[in-house]
């Protein structure tokens, strides 16, 4: 054989077998899954919300500038009562200059004396849409509480818990890594410091923890020990809602509550200070949101098929102040773990 037909042999490249394909993996079990997913849905809601309510303030400083009239300090998380009422009547001149309108150009726009620009009709227009929005939203968080017993069986036969708060409940609770109703407290802020005070962003009730700056370097920062949005919801919404509703049981806690600290000498040594009533009001709140997770604790466990204990003054003490109340579903039909478990039944059985 030649150089020449050497050569050209050499060149050729052995055939290669292809690669056997690596099985796929197995799939991942996340028994979190579905609720990981529902916070998500709760949680870009209440970016909707937060975002329709710096809307809705803006509307109405921007309203009240045009009008001549001084703008009030806006609510960071709420609309005040005047800012609803303002935003409820510009959303009825909306409706009037829109009904039957397919455009409004700007050049040719005239108000009908509340919108008096083309800049507050969008604005208000903006508002609407996203009011709109937030009950789509609302209506798939409907949808998806029925996934979870704790909603079904429990919550839902509350008066005073709507889709909304209960949405917030389901979603950032971890009944499964809560072994106590301590653990509850803990995490929604409702516990007390090592100085004796109701948990709260001052400084000496902050911890240290380490994070990762934007060069990869491991960091130290002061930060809080609970899920804000969590505290004030519960403290600062659902609170208001069982007082509003006159819940038969989680009212009769907080006048109970609030009677008591109206008798502690003291708190009466306080008496004359700016403020006292209001102090006790915020009490007896917080007072009440923990004994509706102390409730809730036992049944939300048992419904996953979870082992409970009682708090420490319950189980080792023997104090309880509820067994004369009626249950948290007064008037409804108990869960069903109510009748399957004699320790659910033993905690709301009244006297």
């Amino acid at each position: 054989m030649g150089e020449a037909a050497e050569s050209r042999v050499s060149k050729v490249k052995p055939k290669v077998k292809p690669k056997a394909k690596a099985p796929p993996p197995d799939p991942v079990v996340d028994p979190d899954g579905p609720r990981m997913r529902f916070r998500a849905q709760v949680r870009g809601n209440l970016d909707i919300q937060k975002t329709r309510i710096g809307l809705g303030n803006r509307v109405v400083e921007s309203w009240k500038v045009k009008n001549g009239k001084i703008p009030g300090k806006a609510e960071k998380d709420e609309l005040s009562g005047e800012a609803k009422s303002t935003l409820k009547t510009l959303k009825l001149s909306y409706k009037r200059i829109t009904d039957g309108v397919v455009r409004i150009r700007p050049h040719k726009f005239e108000g009908d004396g509340v919108i008096g620009d083309y800049a507050t009709l969008k604005l208000v227009e903006h508002y609407v849409a996203l009011e709109r929005v937030e009950r789509e939203q609302l209506s798939l968080i409907r949808m998806g509480l029925e996934e979870f017993p704790i909603w079904n069986e429990y919550l839902e036969r509350i008066s005073g818990i709507g889709p909304a708060m209960g949405g917030i409940i389901v979603a950032e609770f971890d009944i499964h890594k809560a072994r106590h109703v301590s653990s509850l407290w803990k995490y929604a802020g409702l516990d007390v410091a090592k100085d004796g005070l109701g948990r709260s962003r001052r400084a000496e009730h902050l911890v240290d923890v380490e994070y990762l700056n934007a060069a990869g370097e491991t960091k130290t920062k002061k930060a809080i020990t609970f899920n804000p949005t969590l505290k004030t919801k519960l403290i600062g919404v659902m609170s208001a809602n069982l007082i509003k509703c006159g819940h038969k049981r989680y009212r009769q806690i907080y006048d109970q509550y609030r009677y008591r600290l109206a008798h502690r000498e003291d708190l009466l040594a306080r008496k004359d200070e700016k403020g006292w009533k209001g102090h006790m009001h915020n009490m007896a709140l917080r007072y009440m949101v923990k004994q509706f997770l102390r409730d809730l604790f036992p049944v939300w466990r048992a419904l996953e098929g979870l082992d409970f204990d009682r708090p420490y003054d319950e189980a080792l003490l023997g104090h309880s102040h509820l067994e004369k109340l009626p249950p948290p579903w007064v008037g409804k039909e108990p869960p069903k773990v109510y009748w399957e478990d004699e320790r659910i039944q033993q905690i709301f059985t009244t006297a």
